[in-house]
């Protein structure tokens, strides 16, 4: 498999950190923006679960708030019934 040519901004960018040495080629460039690309995606999956999970929960808890209402009038229609 060939590599993409970096042409453009990317290769500017790019050259801009090779100058100032903070990475000393190319391909150290590009695998720290991979790992950083990497971190960012793994952060936004947790946080999407998180999310999920967060809205499994709340619907859990109404499901069971509604259902405890729906007992709780069942029974004190059943006990005023009884008492008369």
């Amino acid at each position: 498999m060939t590599r993409p040519r970096i042409e453009g901004m990317d290769e500017k960018i790019i050259s801009s950190f090779v100058d100032r040495k903070i990475f000393s080629n190319q391909r150290e460039v590009i695998t720290a923006a991979l790992r950083a690309l990497v971190r960012e995606q793994k952060a936004k999956e947790a946080s999407e679960r998180e999310a999920q999970a967060f809205s499994d929960e709340t619907y859990k808890t109404q499901l069971n708030t509604e259902l405890e209402k729906e007992n709780a009038s069942v029974g004190n229609t059943h006990r005023s019934a009884a008492v008369r």
